[in-house]
């Protein structure tokens, strides 16, 4: 909301130097500890179209805001059956054998899936990207298949380290295919088939969506460890651990009637705040939130590897596994780890009264 406060960690270019958005995006507002709030500073100009600048801001878009990644909800889907809902994905034309209706007795947050869904924006790609998108949405429908939670829906949330010893990892790509590779996933689960995305180090930043038609111009825009790209000051968010702000944020914006959430949480490791993060998880565990955490290379996890038994929580809401090289990792194998444990927390949670 205009005016209020920014969220304590919150990350933004300095008042008197705004950085120019990037070309063909939403100008960012900011909220910075000078007061500024969501007001962007002098020499921002409103988004294409006009609208409510949203850029950058802790606060979801609103549907059909302007800008970038923006994708047209409703529109009605060529040979879809009747009463089909396109706001939820058109049906694609093949899906894993056996692939139905949600079991008697299904989690909340279900719906009469699709088999295989499709977002808005997929008839731009290529045809190589389209067959390769298809591929990984079949091995995220298999995995939702054989977990028995085929209908299930759930806002999307992406965070990435963005801290030092990320480099590398920044360097080679790697997170660049990460989020290609985490598509598929918003496209199955999230009712818009978006990421909603977070960099993060001792401070964050809210980015825009990632849409399926512009992932490589997201990336391409915002993957970045230092300087000022499309309105975001990278050198605020900083560059040492300090996962507690981001973790808040993610936890204050949910949404009790909307469909639960699962965040896709990608570190090289550095938690230090172990008390703290252990008093955060304890809380999260009465929310509609579970926190999938995927180690990045060989490190040191700490907390993490003790989420499975970690006590004092209404619900288990946490899973973590790590990989020494997620490049080398099949897509059916990624899923598999990355998906195994949302399920199952969807059942916990419904009979402890979390969901509805």
């Amino acid at each position: 909301m205009p005016g209020a406060p920014a969220p304590a960690g919150w990350a933004s270019a300095p008042p008197n130097q705004p950085a120019p958005p990037a070309p063909g995006h939403p100008t960012p507002t900011t909220g910075t500890p000078g007061g500024y709030g969501n007001q962007p500073p002098d020499g921002y100009a409103p988004p294409p179209g006009g609208g409510t600048p949203w850029f950058g801001s802790p606060q979801q878009a609103p549907p059909g805001a302007g800008g970038f990644g923006s994708p047209q909800q409703g529109a009605p889907v060529p040979g879809a059956p009747t009463g089909f809902d396109s706001s939820r994905g058109a049906p694609g034309t093949s899906a894993p054998a056996g692939f139905g209706y949600p079991p008697p007795g299904a989690p909340p947050g279900y719906h009469n899936p699709s088999p295989i869904r499709t977002a808005p924006g997929e008839e731009r790609l290529s045809l190589e990207k389209r067959q390769q998108l298809d591929l990984r949405k079949q091995a995220v429908a298999k995995v939702l298949l054989t977990k028995g939670a085929q209908g299930a829906r759930a806002r999307i949330v992406l965070v990435i380290d963005k801290t030092g010893s990320m480099t590398s990892l920044y360097r080679k790509g790697v997170l660049k295919r990460v989020v290609q590779r985490m598509i598929p996933v918003a496209i199955q689960l999230d009712d818009d088939g978006r990421l909603e995305p977070y960099l993060y180090a001792n401070k964050f930043a809210a980015l825009p969506p990632v849409t399926v038609d512009r992932a490589d111009e997201w990336c391409d825009t915002f993957l970045h460890l230092s300087g000022k790209r499309g309105g975001i000051d990278y050198g605020r968010i900083g560059a040492v651990n300090n996962e507690i702000p981001i973790m808040r944020e993610i936890m204050d914006t949910l949404d009790p009637a909307a469909d639960p959430t699962l965040v896709l949480f990608f570190t090289d490791g550095g938690f230090h705040e172990k008390r703290k993060i252990t008093a955060l998880m304890r809380e999260a565990s009465t929310l509609p939130i579970f926190w999938q955490f995927i180690g990045l290379g060989r490190a040191d996890y700490g907390i993490l590897r003790a989420l499975d038994t970690m006590d004092g929580r209404v619900v288990d809401n946490a899973g973590f596994f790590a990989v020494d090289d997620i490049d080398r990792t099949t897509d059916d194998n990624l899923y598999q780890r990355l998906l195994g444990e949302f399920p199952d927390w969807l059942i916990a949670a419904r009979a402890a009264g979390i969901l509805r």
